[in-house]
């Protein structure tokens, strides 16, 4: 009989999208007997239609649903000696919590976007990156014209990490400094762009002109994804 997993998703960071893909992950280390998704039960984004699911209302104070969710899995680790916990997030503060329940025995397996913070995937004992094409498409009604395909873009692990961070951080037109970049880059994933073959960010981005339009110069250098780019990364 295999080990019983506890699944704690962050329902405020992590999108209903990507529930399957979290079930089979988890599904690795055992069986997923506890699934519950932490958020503010008034917020309608998709989680409460998710079958197989317990949603537990955390509130709508500040980090109650990243509270809640840490006690529960000390309770769960500690108490109920569930030895492979899984948390669902891509925010770094769950770092702390990860290291805890490590350092006390449990396996504690990460689960999050390629933007989540090394701090919490190297806290993990196991960290997974969830992908874009896991997320499900809307159902197609029937006899409903065949959508045109998106365009095929072929992106590095790089350039996944580049994409989220401009996403994350971009401003309204969709533009973000160079220098914030870099320094996301350094902060998130410890790359240095004289670790890379271009050796400079600008000339790293304009060699990309399928996936990145650069503007400005010096200090005022920014960047913005094509369409070519949101369109082949789910936007």
């Amino acid at each position: 009989m295999s080990s019983p997993v506890a699944v704690l998703v962050d329902g405020e960071n992590i999108r209903a999208d990507f529930a399957v893909q979290i079930l089979n992950a988890a599904a690795r280390y055992g069986t997923a007997t506890i699934r519950r998704i932490y958020q503010d039960a008034a917020k309608q984004n998709g989680w409460s239609d998710m079958p197989g699911w317990k949603v537990v209302h955390a509130g709508s104070g500040k980090n109650a649903t990243d509270m809640l969710l840490c006690i529960e899995a000390v309770d769960l680790a500690l108490i109920q000696n569930i030895k492979q916990v899984v948390i669902a997030s891509s925010d770094g503060d769950f770092s702390h919590i990860a290291t805890y329940l490590r350092e006390h025995g449990t396996e504690v397996i990460g689960i999050g976007e390629i933007k989540t913070p090394r701090k919490f995937s190297k806290a993990c004992s196991e960290f997974i990156n969830l992908t874009l094409s896991a997320a499900p498409s809307d159902p197609v009604p029937l006899h409903a014209p065949k959508p045109a395909p998106k365009p095929e873009l072929q992106l590095s692990q790089d350039d996944l990490k580049i994409v989220a961070i401009i996403k994350e951080f971009s401003d309204d037109q969709g533009r973000l400094s160079v220098s914030i970049l870099s320094d996301y880059m350094i902060k998130a994933h410890s790359i240095q762009i004289k670790s890379l073959p271009a050796k400079n960010w600008s000339t790293y981005l304009k060699n990309h002109p399928q996936i990145y339009t650069v503007t400005g110069k010096g200090a005022t250098l920014s960047v913005q994804l094509t369409k070519t780019a949101l369109a082949a990364t789910g936007t």
